[in-house]
C-alpha cells in the first residue's frame, strides 16, 4: 500500500470514533435538554473508561431515582385528587388508566402523556407537582365532552359511515371492511353534517373523534334497531398492526381490544 498521509490520518480517526462512540455522544449531550439526565445515563453506560464511569454512573442513578421516588408521589397526589372526584382508575402496563384517559408516565424526565384509546391528545408534559398533571387531564375530559356526537344521531352516523365505506371498497353490501377506512368516512361525514360544532376539533384530532364516539355508540347498540347494528371483529397480526384501531375506553376496569373489521349484523 502506498503512503498516503490523509487516507491514513482519515483511517485513524474512523477507529477512534467507533471505539470511543459513547464518549462521543455524551458531549453532544446539551445539560439544559429535558432528557439530558437519562441521555448521559444511556452513554455513561457505555463508555470504555471504567475510571470515569465509575465515578459519575453511581451519581446519576443516584438522582434518577430521587427523581422517581418523588414522582411516584406526585403521581400519588394527582391519584388521589381524581379519587375525590369520583373517577375510577387502575394501573396498568406504561402508566394508568384514569377515567376514560390513559395517563403515561416516564419516570426519569418526570413526564406524562394522556390519551384516548392509545391515541395521544395532549403533549408530554413535565409533571414536578401534581397542579399541572391535574390541569392537563380536565383539558383532556373537556376535549371528549367537545368531540362528543348527540346521542340520538349515533347509530344513523355509523351505519352511514359503513355504508359508504362499503361502497368506496367495493364490497358488497353487509361484508366487513377495515375499520380504519371506515374511519375517514366517519370524519368526512361528521365534518359536513357539522356534528361538531368546532371543526377545528375534527382535523386536530381525527381518530379521537371516531374512537370516542364509537365507544358511545358500542354501549347504545342494544336499543338499536338491526339494521344499525355495527359488528366489530379482530383481524391477523399483520392486519392488526396496519389497521387496527383500540376500543373499550370508557372504563377502565375494562381492558382494551384491538378491533380491525366492521360488519354490519348483530353485535
Amino acid at each position: 500500500m502506498e503512503f498516503h498521509l490523509p487516507t491514513i490520518h482519515k483511517e485513524v480517526a474512523k477507529g477512534i470514533k467507533e471505539r470511543n462512540k459513547a464518549e462521543l455522544a455524551f458531549l453532544q449531550i446539551k445539560p439544559n435538554h429535558p432528557d439530558a439526565l437519562s441521555n448521559m445515563y444511556k452513554q455513561l453506560q457505555k463508555f470504555e473508561s471504567t475510571d470515569i464511569k465509575n465515578v459519575f454512573l453511581p451519581i446519576i442513578e443516584d438522582e434518577i431515582n430521587n427523581r422517581k421516588r418523588q414522582f411516584k408521589r406526585t403521581v400519588t397526589a394527582f391519584l388521589n385528587s381524581v379519587k375525590e372526584q369520583d373517577f375510577k382508575y387502575r394501573e396498568v402496563g406504561g402508566g394508568w388508566r384514569v377515567g376514560p384517559l390513559m395517563m403515561d408516565l416516564d419516570e426519569v424526565q418526570a413526564k406524562v402523556r394522556f390519551s384516548y384509546n392509545r391515541t395521544p391528545i395532549s403533549q408530554s408534559i413535565q409533571a414536578y407537582e401534581a397542579h399541572s398533571i391535574i390541569t392537563t387531564f380536565h383539558k383532556c375530559i373537556d376535549l371528549l365532552k367537545q368531540v362528543e356526537i348527540p346521542q340520538e344521531v349515533l347509530g344513523e352516523l355509523f351505519t352511514k359511515s359503513y355504508n359508504m365505506t362499503v361502497a368506496f371498497s367495493e364490497a358488497s353490501t353487509g361484508e366487513r371492511v377495515y375499520i380504519r377506512k371506515m374511519a375517514s368516512i366517519f370524519e368526512f361525514i361528521v365534518h359536513e353534517t357539522q356534528q361538531i360544532s368546532k371543526k377545528k376539533y375534527i382535523s386536530d384530532f381525527p381518530l379521537l373523534v371516531f374512537q370516542y364516539n364509537l365507544d358511545r355508540y358500542r354501549k347504545l347498540a342494544a336499543n338499536l334497531q338491526p339494521g344499525h347494528r355495527l359488528n366489530l371483529q379482530t383481524g391477523s397480526q399483520s392486519e392488526t398492526s396496519k389497521e387496527g384501531l383500540t376500543v373499550n375506553g370508557l372504563d377502565p376496569n375494562v381492558d382494551y381490544n384491538m378491533i380491525c373489521h366492521v360488519q354490519i349484523g348483530m353485535m
